[in-house]
């Protein structure tokens, strides 16, 4: 009992430590499971379901009054050090935030090359899906034109990026914004209160130095290009 007391504890507090640093995960695979993972719903979720599962040794314990210290331990002892360990990562790591900028700039800047997101940009300017309106929500691309709706496929098709995270159903690739300039291009995924990250670049290869958002996270790739999380 002492054994299996020891290690259900130290996975409660694995179990934190993953629904936090799996944000990085979030940024760079941009993938549903790792959404899930990082949700605090259902990393509380996880604890509740590893508490329940050592009801069944600890019950057995108070039956037969074998090591039922061991079992007072991790009954009394697991959500303290749950709380104690949120606490810690909280104060100890990076934020979320960071994590998520972190992880998305690592896998664009592996899988596509600076020079693909420069032409990227061009191409979204020269389509013009952003000259009457400031964002292109792919979940709904209706006030596109016909022309514009094609080349918003063709965008799709080809950089990789414009897919991460569609599920096919309730979630798709990231959006097209504006931000109220014209001299930059964004595009950015949005998921319920999570907050908003993405990557910013300057149309004409300048150097970027447009920022909506003054308490936003950035990482730069280059001058021209950098990676942000905004809360």
């Amino acid at each position: 009992m002492k054994i299996i007391t020891i290690v259900w504890l130290v996975l409660a507090s694995l179990l934190v430590v993953l629904n936090h640093v799996g944000n990085y995960w979030l940024g760079y695979s941009e993938s549903p499971t790792a959404l899930a993972v990082t949700n605090r719903f259902f990393g509380l979720l996880a604890e509740i379901v590893l508490f329940l599962l050592f009801i069944i040794p600890a019950l057995w314990t108070e039956l037969t009054g074998k090591q039922r210290f061991w079992s007072y331990v991790g009954l009394l002892g697991f959500w303290p050090l749950v709380i104690l360990t949120f606490y810690l990562v909280q104060a100890l790591a990076k934020p979320a935030g960071d994590l998520i900028a972190q992880g998305l700039r690592d896998r664009v800047t592996r899988d596509v090359p600076l020079d693909d997101l420069r032409h990227f940009a061009k191409e979204v300017n020269d389509a013009g899906f952003l000259k009457e309106e400031d964002l292109v929500n792919p979940l709904d691309i209706s006030p596109l034109t016909k022309q514009q709706k094609d080349l918003f496929a063709g965008l799709v098709a080809k950089y990789p990026f414009m897919h991460w995270l569609d599920d096919g159903q309730q979630l798709r690739g990231p959006s097209l914004l504006n931000c109220g300039h014209d001299e930059v291009v964004d595009f950015e995924w949005t998921v319920e209160n999570r907050g908003h990250w993405g990557c910013s670049i300057s149309i004409d290869g300048a150097k970027n130095e447009i920022n909506p958002f003054p308490d936003a996270i950035i990482l730069r790739a280059s001058d021209d290009i950098y990676f942000y999380y905004r809360r």
